[in-house]
Order: C-alpha cells, then structure tokens, then sequence
C-alpha cells in the first residue's frame, strides 16, 4: 500500500461515519474467506476497503450525504507538507528539521489498543507532515518512524522507559492524526548508549477563549496498533509552518 493510499485509509479508520461501512467490509471478507484468520482479514481490509468503500458509496441511494461522498473519492493528489506544525499546544518537527535545529521537536508518543485490547503506548519520531485536503476539509497528519514495542521498547530497574530507536516496526502503519499525538524527549541512556530514555514534552497553556473545533469531520480512535486510543481533543490554534507542496 503507497503512502497516499496508508493516509487516506487512516482518516477512513477515524471517522464516525465510516464506522458501520467498516464493520460491513470486514463481515464480507469473512463470508468471502472462511477459515482465513484475524490477521490476514486486518492486512485484506488495509488494502481493499478505500476502494470498496468508495463503490459502495457511489453505488448508495441519494439519501447518502455529499459529504460522504467526497471523503469517499478520498483527499486531492497534491499534498502540501510541512516541517514544522503547531498543534493542541506542541510545535512539531521532523527529524530533518531537528537536524537543523537546536530543539528536539519529532518525537511522539500515542496511547493505542493492541490486539489484544489492552492500552499501550508506542514511541516514534515524525519523519514527514502532510496535511491532506478533502473537498470539506483538510486533515493534518504525521508520518513517523515507530519503534517496535517487544524488541525496542524497555522499563529499565528505576522504572523509566527506554527505547531503542534502531528497532523499527509497524510499518504498515506510519501515519497517525496529528492531534492525537503528545511530545516526549528521547535522552541518551548513560547506562546503555544505545537506548534512549523517554521524558515527557512540554505543553504550552492555551487560554481557552482561543481553542476551535477541528474543521474535519468527528474522529474516532480504532483499535489498531498505532491508533489513539482516548477522544479526539480539539485543535488548539492550529498553525502550520514551512509548509511546500508536493
């Protein structure tokens, strides 16, 4: 799956909307592959639901609304990215623009359900911004580096945790939503040089008169690997930067 199309099926996983259609997506491929089991249906829906939900749609009656119909015929082509972007109170970087820069801004952690529905967190640094636009809105995204949770990600004997950035993983899933994101800082492990200790990033205090709801349509967290795993928050004043298209 090209990264265009990782994006677009990302926004389709978030979306309230879509939800019944997913449930409806994965019942026909069970029906059409008994015996397959849970993982091979997860990889068949990642790679065929944004066609057949955009049939399925456009064959529907008119009661379906315009709206989505063009989340549908998925965002445009071109793509406008960013190496910096500021939202919910954090600036973020990528890693080319950390290399730049004298402050750590790409480093991410996001709070998912694994497959077994247990909460876990998962470590990454953010390798390219995109924002994507839909007729009715745009939705800005992050593609991240994830650090592979059984092999790089450690508590150590004090209790912090540490990951080994080397260790690569997930990724089927690179991209994640843009809000559902928080900071963290990766320091060098005196103990081990090849681990990074996690720290918590700092939040900048937003005044609540200057908060805004997002302009894309209401999201929702999937229970998936590198999928949020707490309701959206709102944007707080949104702002992208160095932004080019491509």
């Amino acid at each position: 799956m090209n990264s265009y199309r990782q994006a677009h099926f990302l926004v389709l996983q978030h979306t309230v909307e879509v939800s019944p259609y997913i449930d409806e997506h994965k019942e026909h491929l069970r029906e059409l592959n008994p015996g397959r089991s849970e993982t091979w249906l997860a990889k068949a829906h990642m790679s065929g639901f944004n066609i057949w939900f955009r049939d399925r749609i456009q064959k529907s009656d008119s009661r379906i609304d315009d709206a989505l119909r063009n989340l549908a015929c998925g965002p445009l082509f071109t793509i406008t990215s960013y190496q910096g972007y500021d939202i919910n109170g954090y600036t973020f970087y990528t890693i080319a623009q950390d290399n730049k820069s004298t402050y750590q801004n790409s480093s991410v952690r996001i709070e998912a359900l694994d497959n077994n529905l247990h909460k876990a967190s998962y470590y990454g640094q953010i390798e390219e911004i995109w924002e994507l636009t839909y007729p009715d809105f745009k939705v800005p995204i992050f593609k991240c580096r994830w650090v592979q949770g059984r092999k790089g990600v450690t508590k150590d004997m004090y209790g912090f945790t540490t990951v080994d950035l080397k260790q690569v993983g997930y990724k089927e899933e690179p991209f994640v939503l843009a809000d559902q994101v928080s900071q963290v800082f990766y320091v060098t492990d005196t103990m081990d040089e090849r681990r990074h200790v996690v720290l918590p990033g700092k939040r900048r205090f937003v005044p609540a008169g200057r908060s805004r709801p997002p302009p894309w349509p209401a999201l929702q967290p999937p229970m998936a690997a590198t999928a949020g795993a707490a309701a959206v928050p709102h944007v707080h004043a949104a702002k992208a930067c160095w932004g080019q298209r491509r």
